[in-house]
């Protein structure tokens, strides 16, 4: 849900909730439980510790390193509380780089087939993920779809990167207002190898 706090109520609650998220881990794909976690090699679930929040967001202050065996494509970043034992799944959000976009508040067109969503900076093949409840049909929560067709203020989205020619989803619905996108990128092992979190931002929706 949307919400009307000032960045001192923000900052206050996300204080608090850094005090649990403790450990993050890397999952193959979208789930509200912590399923499509990475498992097998060297893998492990990593420390994670937080600067004081600033402007409604909160920051991560070191940037965990995973082993990470061949096989799996990164695409999210889970939270964990470790303390008591056993372990608290808390959420997760989409594999990003420090400029990457999102949340982004949108509005569907359904005659268009577009994402209305001004200078949203996003170009051709970028990957983003649609989160927070119940999304345009046919637009599933957590699948990564691919930008398409963008102008500065929208975009279309097709389900296969690159796709040739262009087949954008046909929107049926204009989804709950609360719902967001996200840019995620998609990190693909065809070796074992080394994953290096540099962006674990936590933001409320706005």
């Amino acid at each position: 849900m949307a919400n009307a706090f000032v960045d001192a109520g923000l900052n206050a609650m996300l204080d608090a909730l850094s005090a649990l998220l403790d450990e993050v881990s890397l999952h193959t794909a979208f789930s509200l439980t912590g399923a499509n976690e990475v498992t097998g090699g060297s893998y492990a679930r990593q420390a994670i510790t937080w600067n004081a929040a600033a402007t409604g967001a909160l920051n991560s202050s070191n940037a965990p390193s995973f082993s990470v065996p061949s096989g799996n494509t990164i695409r999210f970043v889970g939270y964990y509380d470790t303390v008591p034992s056993p372990d608290s799944f808390m959420g997760m959000v989409p594999n990003q780089q420090a400029a990457d976009v999102g949340p982004i508040r949108f509005v569907v067109d359904v005659t268009a087939d577009t994402i209305e969503a001004p200078a949203h900076g996003l170009v051709t093949d970028d990957g983003v993920t649609f989160i927070g409840g119940t999304p345009p049909a046919p637009i599933v929560e957590g699948t990564v779809y691919y930008v398409a067709s963008e102008t500065a203020d929208d975009f279309q989205i097709q389900a296969t990167k690159a796709a040739s020619p262009i087949v954008p989803l046909n929107f049926t619905t204009q989804g709950e207002q609360d719902v967001r996108f996200w840019q995620i990128r998609e990190e693909n092992f065809a070796s074992d190898g080394t994953f290096n979190l540099n962006d674990a931002d936590v933001d409320f929706l706005t």
